[in-house]
């Protein structure tokens, strides 16, 4: 039987760093994450980058994680902070070759 990934263990694994519950998570949520990249309006390429990027995050803030939201929300928030981010970064290379 297959854990569910919004159970309270599950995210304990998570939270511990449990490479096969993060491996779970990346399957469960790679297509969803990389939709909502290129929704916000960045090319496939970046809209990957985001979602490696979402994940590396992850992986280096999972202890933090509380659970006051789901996981998904948490993830996607990562998504959106990081393609801001990069917006930002576009925004400055423009200017600078301005």
């Amino acid at each position: 039987m297959t854990e569910d990934i919004s159970s309270a263990h599950f995210l304990a694994k998570v939270r511990a760093r449990d490479a096969a519950a993060i491996e779970r998570l990346v399957r469960a949520y790679t297509g969803h994450l990389h939709n909502a990249a290129l929704g916000m309006g960045f090319d496939a390429e970046a809209a990957e980058e985001l979602t490696q990027d979402t994940f590396i995050t992850l992986y280096d803030k999972a202890p933090g994680f509380e659970g006051r939201s789901s996981f998904s929300t948490y993830l996607y928030a990562i998504l959106y902070r990081k393609g801001m981010e990069k917006r930002r970064e576009y925004a400055r290379m423009r200017n600078t070759t301005q």
